[in-house]
């Protein structure tokens, strides 16, 4: 596996797999360094903000502060897709709603969407399901026609399906110069179906720090991922222990309470 943490886009682009290793080699590096403390082993005082300041922080800009941790400004979201792809695939779930007889009559849609988005999120007409994934036009697509963006929509068989490629290839992308010029995310969608004109905004979707998943929602998407694999009651408890426990709690337990050996 190659890793190119200069680069997170090269290897969307390029439908490699790369980027599946950048979180359990971080999960392994700290693992590591906490390790590493237990056994004595020691860093010098203020190491994090001294090379923050000598070697790689931006001029005119403050280094983070030593007591914030990262980790915590971690989210959870909706759907299975980048972050950049949820504005329009919220705005897409709202309009399947009001559809009548499904998604047969679409004949055009439009995205407006913040700058960013486009240039992280042009892939087209996707190969692969890391491109997919990093796909406004199949994001806006698998939520038309499916409510959502679940794992299941990247499997063979649902990936290439005749209706969603139909959708993905009539989404036509467009920069939302005001957006963009305000530094602020959102999308309008716009969709013609059977002679009706379908248009809906959003500037803010599940995860953002305003409006983060609620514990009965993370509980959900957790339990309906790992169904696949573990019982929906054994699933169930692991995730109540989780979302109630303490930063000391054992992971050893919790891994038992999921069914580990």
């Amino acid at each position: 596996a190659c890793q190119l943490p200069t680069s997170l886009y090269l290897p969307v682009a390029s439908g490699a797999t790369a980027r599946n290793t950048y979180l359990p080699h971080a999960a392994w590096l700290g693992i590591l360094a906490a390790t590493s403390a237990a056994a004595g082993v020691s860093a010098p005082e203020n190491a994090v903000p001294h090379y923050a300041e000598k070697f790689s922080a931006a001029a005119g800009t403050t280094p983070i502060a030593e007591d914030r941790y990262l980790l915590l400004d971690a989210y959870f979201k909706p759907h299975a897709a980048v972050r950049h792809v949820h504005y329009g695939a919220e705005a897409a779930r709202i309009i399947r709603g009001r559809l009548k007889g499904g998604t047969q009559g679409v004949t055009a849609i439009q995205l407006r969407i913040y700058r960013e988005a486009t240039i992280y999120c042009g892939n087209r007409d996707p190969r692969t399901p890391i491109q997919g994934q990093f796909s406004l036009t199949f994001g806006v697509a698998a939520a038309l026609l499916h409510g959502g963006i679940e794992a299941s929509v990247y499997r063979p068989g649902t990936f290439d399906d005749a209706e969603l490629r139909r959708l993905e290839a009539l989404v036509q992308v467009e920069v939302d110069e005001a957006l963009s010029a305000a530094n602020e995310r959102g999308a309008t969608l716009t969709v013609e179906a059977a002679g009706e004109r379908f248009e809906e905004r959003v500037t803010a979707v599940k995860g953002d720090p305003a409006l983060p998943m609620t514990p009965d929602e993370v509980r959900e998407k957790f339990v309906r991922y790992a169904e696949p694999c573990v019982n929906r009651e054994r699933a169930t408890a692991f995730a109540d222990e989780v979302l109630s426990t303490q930063p000391a709690a054992s992971v050893s337990r919790l891994w038992q309470a999921l069914g580990g050996r």
